[in-house]
C-alpha cells in the first residue's frame, strides 16, 4: 500500500521506507514476562527497509533499532552527528557482506539482540 503511493506520487525513487515493530513483554510465553532473557519473543522484531539502490532480498545480520538513525543519514547522504550511538546499515543493505561484530547489545542490558532485516 505505502509503495504502490510512492509509485503513484512518483516519487518512490527518493524515499526511504523503514518498518518495524517492538518485541512487546512475550505475555507469558516461556511463563516468562517482560524482556530479560534471550528467547525468541524477546529478541526478534522485523525490520523491513525499502531505500532507493537497495535490492530486495534477506540480510541476515546482527543490528539494533539504535542503528536505524545512523542508517537514515547515511541513506539520505547527512552527516551522523559523533554523539550518535549505534552503526549505519547503509553499506550492508548495499551488499551481500555481513557487518563485522562490534559488541552490539551494549545498549540493551549487555545482552545481544538480533534482528532480521528483509528487504522487499
Amino acid at each position: 500500500m505505502v509503495i504502490d503511493a510512492l509509485e503513484r506520487l512518483g516519487i518512490r525513487e527518493e524515499t526511504v521506507v523503514i518498518w518495524t515493530a517492538d518485541h512487546g513483554d512475550q505475555q507469558w510465553e516461556h511463563a516468562m514476562f517482560l524482556k530479560f532473557n534471550m528467547r525468541e519473543a524477546s529478541v526478534h522484531v522485523p525490520l523491513v527497509i525499502d531505500a532507493p539502490g537497495v535490492s530486495s532480498g534477506i540480510r541476515l545480520d546482527l543490528v539494533e533499532h539504535i542503528d536505524l538513525f545512523p542508517t537514515i543519514c547515511d541513506l539520505m547522504g547527512a552527516d551522523t552527528p559523533d554523539s550518535v550511538q549505534g552503526r549505519s546499515l547503509a553499506a550492508c543493505l548495499k551488499s551481500e557482506k555481513r557487518r563485522s561484530p562490534d559488541g552490539s547489545g551494549k545498549h540493551y542490558w549487555n545482552l545481544v539482540p538480533s534482528y532480521r532485516i528483509s528487504l522487499p
